[in-house]
């Protein structure tokens, strides 16, 4: 299955969703073809130009999508900061372990916060895989991003979109297939990716009782630069380079209409 947000027809990296659903026909061995495409494009064109939140899941062997009512989009979030072991069925396929997650969010929005850490299951027992519904970005001060590329980690649309702009800008990308650990992303500036939001940061840590703000670190001249954000420093520099992100994948979403 995938969902996403859609504007006015238009869905950040559609062409990526669609070929995650032509990967999980191959791997449920149920014929795609054009018309099966073109029948899930057409569904989309019916939900008009409003914000919505469609579903496409795979249901026997016929493609259902659904129509679902936008939500607010946040521009922050507070993360548990305890891992929970990653016990999903099929991790690296998304739906089946849905329930689950869903599950897990629950009980983190009980305890104040509103994302989640999955940790490995196996060892080394001290790094994470990702997030409960979205892939953290990682970034130092020396102009460094670090993203999990963990076999249990869901390849992300979004993460696929933003990490070649960020390099275009001078950051240099370190891809962890061990995971990430925890006190790491405590000490980094922490985005989160997923379909629905796009980007958001990490504003504070929740540990144990404790909320730990984020940390801020500054951007390296070069990169402000790049992006065209030179002018702000600090907290401020890092919400207009988000801002940056999140117009550039509006400003490269794709039409159903087109398509």
């Amino acid at each position: 299955m995938t969902s996403f947000r859609m504007v006015d027809g238009r869905v950040r990296g559609l062409d990526l969703h669609l070929e995650r659903l032509r990967t999980y026909s191959a791997l449920e061995s149920v014929p795609w073809t054009t018309e099966v495409e073109q029948a899930i494009l057409g569904r989309l064109r019916s939900f008009g130009p409003g914000p919505c939140n469609p579903k496409i899941s795979l249901e026997g062997t016929q493609w259902v999508v659904t129509h679902r009512p936008d939500r607010v989009v946040e521009d922050a979030a507070i993360v548990r900061v305890h891992p929970v072991p990653d016990e999903r069925y099929n991790p690296t396929v998304k739906g089946p372990d849905i329930y689950m997650l869903s599950v897990l969010m629950h009980r983190a929005h009980e305890k104040g916060a509103t994302e989640g850490i999955l940790g490995c299951p196996e060892a080394p027992r001290d790094r994470i895989v990702e997030c409960f519904y979205s892939t953290p970005l990682a970034f130092d001060a020396d102009g460094v991003v670090h993203v999990s590329t963990h076999p249990r980690a869901l390849a992300s649309v979004t993460a696929g979109l933003v990490l070649p702009l960020v390099e275009r800008w001078g950051f240099r990308v370190i891809r962890h297939e061990l995971g990430l650990r925890p006190p790491h992303l405590m000490r980094s500036h922490v985005w989160l990716l997923n379909s629905f939001s796009g980007v958001r940061s990490v504003s504070h840590w929740l540990e144990y009782a404790a909320m730990v703000p984020a940390s801020c670190p500054e951007i390296p001249e070069h990169i402000t630069r790049a992006a065209g954000i030179d002018d702000a420093a600090g907290p401020a520099a890092w919400e207009q380079l988000r801002g940056v992100v999140n117009d550039y994948l509006w400003a490269q979403a794709q039409s159903v209409h087109d398509v």
